[in-house]
C-alpha cells in the first residue's frame, strides 16, 4: 500500500472558531482514493491538487456539495461534513473489525477515548470473543467440589 504525504491547513471561519489547524503526516488510503489522487496529481497545474480557479488553495464550501450528494443518494435527515468521519469509523469497526488503535490513527484522534464511540459493547461480539478463547485451548477439567 502506498502512503501519501499530506498537509492540511484549516483557517478559522469565524471569531468563535479562533483555532488554526496545521497537520503534516502520512495517511493510509484505499486504492480507489489513492488512484484518483494520483491521477489528479498528474494533471495538476498549480501547487494544489484541489485548487481554486486562481491557482490558490481550494475555497469552495463543501456542505452544499454534500447536501447535493445526499439528495442524489436519497438519504434523508440532517447530514454534516463531520458525519463522514463517523461513517468511516463505524464501518471500519463494525463492518471490518478494525482494531480501535488503528482507527484512532486513521482518524487522527489524540486520545483513545475519542475513538471509543465506535466501540459500543454487543453481546454478539462478546460471545464471539469467548468462542475464539475456547478455540485456543482445550477445555480444562472442572475442579472437584
Amino acid at each position: 500500500m502506498a502512503m501519501v504525504m499530506i498537509i492540511i491547513t484549516i483557517a478559522p471561519k469565524t471569531e468563535e472558531a479562533p483555532m488554526k489547524l496545521s497537520v503534516n503526516g502520512v495517511v493510509p488510503m484505499c486504492a480507489a482514493v489513492r488512484n484518483l489522487l494520483m491521477k489528479m496529481l498528474e494533471q495538476k497545474t498549480t501547487n494544489f491538487i484541489f485548487a481554486h480557479s486562481d491557482g490558490g488553495p481550494c475555497r469552495m464550501k463543501l456542505l452544499p456539495l454534500l447536501k447535493k450528494a445526499q439528495g442524489m443518494a436519497g438519504i434523508g435527515g440532517r447530514l454534516r461534513i463531520h458525519d463522514l468521519r463517523h461513517t468511516l469509523g463505524r464501518r471500519l469497526r463494525k463492518d471490518l473489525g478494525v482494531p480501535l488503535e488503528t482507527i484512532m490513527g486513521i482518524l487522527r484522534h489524540a486520545d483513545i477515548r475519542e475513538t471509543m464511540i465506535y466501540a459500543p459493547y454487543s453481546l454478539e461480539e462478546g460471545q464471539s470473543a469467548m468462542t475464539k478463547l475456547d478455540a485456543m485451548s482445550p477445555a480444562a477439567p472442572l475442579p472437584k467440589v
